[in-house]
């Protein structure tokens, strides 16, 4: 059995009633990504290592089964933030984690999915979360 994960956009209400039959209107498909490939991404959008105490996730619910972890503010603005002209380097870096390892346009489309959903939910005053059951 795999990971089931959904990143949306959504209120506080909406990331508490959500489930593994949730189907949310602002969704960018993400396959078996967990929290820490997003976490080494905001790594590489500060400019730093990992750290865990800065670079971590918020969760926000946590059973044998599923989690749901809200993306942080300043996670969220680094992803607005940034430039196109850095998209490329910032695929390829994350292309190289141990967590990904893949081709960089393998995940680019990925990156630039997010990027898309975190300023769609800041315009519309949205949170970004990610939702991961087995």
């Amino acid at each position: 059995m795999g990971l089931l994960n959904q990143l949306f956009a959504g209120t506080a209400a909406d990331a508490e009633a959500f489930t593994s039959a949730s189907r949310p209107g602002r969704a960018l498909p993400i396959g078996g990504m967990t929290s820490l490939e997003f976490e080494s991404l905001w790594s590489i959008l500060d400019g730093r290592d990992w750290d865990p105490k800065v670079h971590s996730l918020d969760e926000l619910r946590s059973s044998e089964s599923d989690w749901l972890f809200r993306l942080p503010a300043p996670f969220v603005g680094a992803l607005v933030g940034a430039p196109a002209a850095s998209l490329d380097g910032v695929a390829a870096a994350w292309a190289r984690t141990e967590e990904l390892a893949c081709e960089p346009d393998e995940i680019r489309p990925v990156l630039i999915g997010l990027i898309e959903l975190a300023r769609d939910a800041r315009t519309a005053g949205l949170s970004l979360f990610l939702y991961v059951s087995l």
